[in-house]
């Protein structure tokens, strides 16, 4: 998708935008939500867990890394779990 008239400068718009939330409990776990919004959302599915995903297919989509700071076996184990609405 691309912004602009004819005679204006034209910019690219991405198809999604993502988010990665990190809530850590009072015992130290902790608990990921990720999600990736498409730009444009039919109100049917007005419900944000509905675009719930991994933080690992977040990664791949992107090409970038997260969890940095975490240990390997901390980060696989993180990185795969999809959270839902429960778990908030």
């Amino acid at each position: 998708m691309w912004l602009g008239q004819d005679s204006e400068f034209r910019v690219a718009v991405p198809d999604a935008s993502y988010k990665i939330v990190i809530r850590e409990t009072v015992g130290g776990d902790v608990i990921p939500a990720a999600f990736i919004f498409p730009n444009i959302v039919p109100k049917s599915l007005g419900d944000m867990w509905h675009f719930s995903t991994t933080i690992s297919r977040i990664e791949k989509l992107t090409g970038l890394k997260f969890l940095t700071n975490l240990t390997e076996a901390d980060k696989a184990v993180v990185a795969e779990i999809k959270s839902g609405a429960a778990d908030w």
